[in-house]
C-alpha cells in the first residue's frame, strides 16, 4: 500500500506541475498566487480586463468598444502586476513591489478564484467577498454565483485542485 501511495504522489506532482498555468492570457481568472503582469488580461465573451502599463486595471467591452469600470490607479506606478494572493487579497503591485491597490478581503476564505464573468461583473470568490458590481444582469451580483467557465485545460486544472484538497485532509 505505501508503494501505491508514493507513486500516486509523483504522478499527482507531474501532473501539477505539467499543466500549471503560467500565464493568465487566455483565461477568464486567477486562482490564489496566480499573477496578471503588464499587459496582460482575462477575457470572457466580449470582455477583457487588462493590466496596463500605467498602473490601471481597467474592464473593456469590445464590441462596441467601451470601458465598462477600472480601479483608477493610472499614474499611481509604472509596470504594474495584479495578483490574487494566497491569502485572498486581490491587489495592485508596482515594478519596486509597492502596493498600490487592494481589495483588502484576505484571510475572509479558505480557497480564493478571482473571475471575470460571463456578465461582465469581476469577482473574488472563497464565497462572493468582493465585486466590481458591473453585472448586466438584473440579480445582485453578491447572489449571482455563476459557475466559473475554465478554458482549454481548465477543466483538468480544476480537477487537480480537488485533488489536491482531498489529498491534503488525507495524507
Amino acid at each position: 500500500m505505501g508503494a501505491n501511495l508514493i507513486a500516486f504522489r509523483y504522478v499527482f506532482l507531474f501532473l501539477v506541475v505539467r499543466f500549471r498555468v503560467s500565464e493568465a492570457t487566455d483565461y477568464n481568472h486567477l486562482l490564489a498566487g496566480d499573477i496578471l503582469k503588464n499587459g496582460e488580461k482575462l477575457t470572457e465573451g466580449n470582455y477583457n480586463l487588462i493590466m496596463q502599463p500605467d498602473c490601471n486595471l481597467v474592464l473593456y467591452q469590445e464590441n462596441p468598444y467601451e470601458e465598462i469600470w477600472s480601479t483608477r490607479t493610472n499614474g499611481m506606478g509604472n509596470m504594474c502586476e495584479a495578483a490574487l494572493t494566497t491569502d485572498g487579497n486581490f491587489v495592485i503591485n508596482d515594478q519596486n513591489g509597492t502596493l498600490i491597490a487592494e481589495t483588502a478581503t484576505n484571510k475572509t476564505g479558505t480557497f480564493y478564484v478571482f473571475v471575470l464573468q460571463r456578465n461582465r461583473d469581476v469577482v473574488l470568490y472563497s464565497h462572493a467577498i468582493w465585486s466590481s458590481v458591473t453585472n448586466i444582469d438584473k440579480q445582485s451580483s453578491g447572489s449571482n454565483n455563476q459557475a466559473i467557465q475554465l478554458r482549454n485545460r481548465g477543466w483538468l486544472k480544476g480537477l487537480m485542485l480537488l485533488v489536491a484538497c482531498i489529498c491534503a485532509l488525507l495524507f
